[in-house]
C-alpha cells in the first residue's frame, strides 16, 4: 500500500492517443465510477490509511449516511438500509472522491486532459483496492457531461445532428416556446454500453444543450487494474467520437479544437 498518492508513474499514458485540445469546451463535468462486491464493517478506522494516502491531493474530507435504493417495479424504492459515504476533495473544490462500502469515483469540474484525470483515477483506486483488498469489480464507467448554451437566435439543427433532436428540430404546430425536451438512448458496443441523455433544458430564462454520455460495462470480473486502465483509454476515444458525432462540423469547430502538442 502507498503511504501517499504515487506520482502517476503506473498509469499507461504512453498507450493514450492524444486527442485535440478544445480551448473553448463545454465540458461541464467528469466522473469515473467502479462499483464491487459490498465492503463489510466499512467504517472510520478502515477508511483512516485512505485518508492519510489521499491528503496531499484530497485533503478535505466529509462523511454522510446514504440510503440504499433497491430498483422495483415503482421505481427507486428505499431498503431502509443506510450505509456509510466518505468523500475527499482538494482545497478548490474542483476534485472529490467518494467511496461508499459498494462503489468509489472520482469527479471533477476541472477536466483538462485525460491522462491527467485517468492517472489520478490509478491512483485512487490502487489505493482504494489495496487497502479495501478488494480483487472483483462488477462495474467500470466513465462520464462526460457537456453543456452547450444555445441563444435565441440559433437554429438548433445548425449545432446538433437532427438525428438527435425530435420535436427540438421540428417544433409542434400551434405549440409555443419549447423550454425542455430531453431523452436517453442506450448503444451497445463490443465492450459494454453507452447511454447518451441528450436534450434541450431551461434555466432562468437561458437555454442550454445537454449531452451527457455515460460509458460502462458490467460484467463481474476479476479486478485488473492494467487491463482497467486500458478500458478507461478505450472509453474515453468512443465518447469523444460519438461527441464529435453528436454535433455539425460548425459546432465542433466553434470549440476551437487544437492539435495536442507532446510533452
Amino acid at each position: 500500500m502507498c503511504t501517499t498518492l504515487c506520482n502517476m508513474s503506473d498509469f499507461p499514458a504512453h498507450r493514450v492517443v492524444k486527442q485535440p485540445v478544445l480551448r473553448n469546451s463545454p465540458l461541464k463535468n467528469v466522473v469515473c465510477q467502479m462499483t464491487f462486491p459490498e465492503i463489510l464493517g466499512l467504517d472510520s478506522r478502515a477508511v483512516r490509511p485512505i485518508q492519510i494516502a489521499l491528503s496531499s491531493k484530497y485533503p478535505t474530507v466529509g462523511r454522510d449516511q446514504e440510503m440504499k435504493l433497491n430498483v422495483g417495479a415503482q421505481g427507486l424504492v428505499p431498503t431502509g438500509e443506510v450505509r456509510p459515504t466518505f468523500s475527499f476533495r482538494d482545497n478548490a473544490g474542483e476534485w472529490s472522491v467518494t467511496l461508499t462500502p459498494d462503489s468509489l469515483a472520482l469527479e471533477t469540474q476541472a477536466y483538462d486532459d485525460f491522462t491527467d484525470f485517468a492517472s489520478r483515477w490509478h491512483d485512487v483506486c490502487r489505493e482504494v483496492v489495496e487497502t479495501m483488498e478488494i480483487s472483483q469489480r462488477d462495474r467500470i464507467g466513465l462520464r462526460y457531461i457537456n453543456h452547450i448554451p444555445i441563444s435565441p437566435e440559433d437554429d438548433l439543427r445548425e449545432i446538433i445532428q437532427t438525428s438527435l433532436l425530435g420535436v427540438a428540430g421540428e417544433p409542434l404546430g400551434g405549440a409555443k416556446k419549447l423550454i425542455r425536451s430531453f431523452q436517453e438512448v442506450v448503444f451497445e458496443q463490443e465492450d459494454g454500453f453507452v447511454t447518451l441523455r441528450h436534450g434541450l433544458l431551461n434555466s432562468e430564462g437561458n437555454d442550454t444543450y445537454v449531452l451527457d454520455f455515460d460509458y460502462f460495462s458490467e460484467i463481474h470480473t476479476p479486478l485488473d487494474l492494467q487491463e482497467q486502465d486500458q478500458t478507461l483509454i478505450d472509453f474515453n476515444h468512443a465518447i469523444f467520437d460519438i461527441f464529435k458525432g453528436s454535433l455539425s462540423k460548425d459546432a465542433f469547430d466553434s470549440f476551437k479544437p487544437e492539435e495536442r502538442k507532446d510533452d
